[in-house]
């Protein structure tokens, strides 16, 4: 799937009138309710990748024993 940023948006707008008008948004369309969630899918698993290198620090350092849960 490729990332289309003015689709998404579209999506949203279209979502956010839908359950302005009735409360439900996409529930009844399939089609457009997935097409939305693959986009935030996109954009969280970017978030994530963006974060993969403090990730890793901080699980290095847990195992090194040098930062504790509470922390």
């Amino acid at each position: 799937m490729t990332y289309d940023k003015n689709q998404h948006l579209e999506l949203v707008l279209k979502n956010q009138t839908l359950k302005s008008k009735n409360q439900v948004g996409f529930c009844l369309l399939t089609d457009e309710k997935r097409i939305l969630l693959n986009f935030e899918r996109v954009i969280s698993n970017q978030i994530h990748w963006s974060y993969r290198d403090f990730y890793v620090l901080i699980l290095y350092k847990f195992s090194q024993n040098k930062i504790k849960i509470e922390q």
